[in-house]
């Protein structure tokens, strides 16, 4: 009887487990999916742009300017 009972819980832990993997596999495919549209949409904004720099960098080439210039008053 108990032999029966083992077998039975490790089958229903084993549905259990399928289920949380495939919530989990669901779960990392649209965190990647969402991912892939962010650089796609970064991409596209750089292209926009036409300098091929993303804003961080051109923000960084105009760093020594920005410190440079002489405040307005």
């Amino acid at each position: 009887m108990n032999h029966h009972l083992a077998d039975r819980l490790a089958k229903e832990a084993f549905v259990i487990l399928t289920t949380i993997e495939r919530v989990l596999n669901i779960l990392l495919a649209s965190i990647s999916l969402t991912l892939a549209a962010q650089a796609a949409r970064r991409i596209a904004g750089t292209i926009r742009r036409g300098k091929g720099q993303s804003d961080w960098c051109t923000a960084l080439h105009q760093l020594p300017q920005a410190l440079l210039r002489k405040p307005d008053r």
